[in-house]
């Protein structure tokens, strides 16, 4: 958790979580360009927008309640639930989108993050994406 910390609150402020959040979508949208249609009620068209900087900004923030409710399994099932439901009853949402978005951010944590552990950062996303993506096709 040290070190998500570390990248989330960095600068501590919404114009780089903005920043990161959008560079986590460049490259999802990179490595699965069908993906980039999911996101057009968000203006995707236009990645500096405020609409979607917001929207990015509300990934990380989901990602970061995530990875700080680990060890409160209520707490975490419940988020989870949340995000699950919201991403059900989006039209073209599939499971695998989720592992993509893993693939991404197993790929992007080892830039920002200095003595990156690849085995716990898997251990620590594989329950949210699990969760989140539970009853999606």
């Amino acid at each position: 958790m040290d070190q998500w910390t570390s990248i989330y609150n960095a600068g501590v402020s919404s114009v780089s979580r903005a920043t990161l959040g959008n560079q986590i979508f460049a490259a999802l949208f990179k490595l699965a360009p069908d993906t980039e249609a999911l996101f057009s009620r968000v203006g995707v068209s236009d990645m500096s927008s405020g609409a979607f900087r917001a929207h990015a900004s509300r990934v990380l923030s989901g990602l970061d309640m995530g990875i700080n409710s680990l060890k409160e399994t209520a707490t975490l099932d419940s988020l989870t639930s949340h995000m699950a439901a919201q991403h059900i009853a989006r039209p073209g949402v599939k499971g695998v989108h989720f592992d993509v978005m893993g693939k991404v951010l197993m790929t992007a944590l080892p830039t920002l993050i200095e003595g990156f552990n690849p085995d716990a950062w898997g251990n620590c996303l594989r329950p949210l994406k699990s969760a989140i993506a539970k009853g999606l096709p």
